[in-house]
């Protein structure tokens, strides 16, 4: 149990120290309105992507971004671990959902 407890604390550790650094360094040191508007203006640069349009959306990125390395015209499945056909999307239930890979509470 000892050993759990500290494979998990290294763990942890080397997640948090893995973060890009110069990321926020900007935002260091800042509180109140100064630190809201430095974080606004670190992030300002991205863009929105409805969760379903007639246009981009995720059913889009998602085919990009969770594209399968060995068939990139397939797509990992997050929580089975599963990879299918990135072009059949819900296909009336025989095909994957966005909530297998991006659960519309996340937007």
């Amino acid at each position: 149990m000892k050993l759990l407890r500290t494979l998990l604390l290294v763990l942890c550790v080397s997640f948090t120290y893995a973060q890009t650094s110069s990321y926020y360094l900007s935002a260091e040191g800042k509180s109140g309105s100064a630190l809201r508007s430095e974080l606004n203006g670190i992030i300002s640069g991205n863009t929105a992507i409805p969760y379903s349009s007639s246009n981009t959306d995720t059913w889009d990125v998602l085919k990009l971004s969770d594209a399968n390395s060995s068939d990139p015209s397939n797509v990992n499945l997050i929580y089975s671990g599963a990879t299918t056909n990135g072009a059949q999307e819900w296909n009336n239930g025989t095909g994957w959902t966005r909530e297998h890979v991006w659960p519309q509470s996340l937007g």
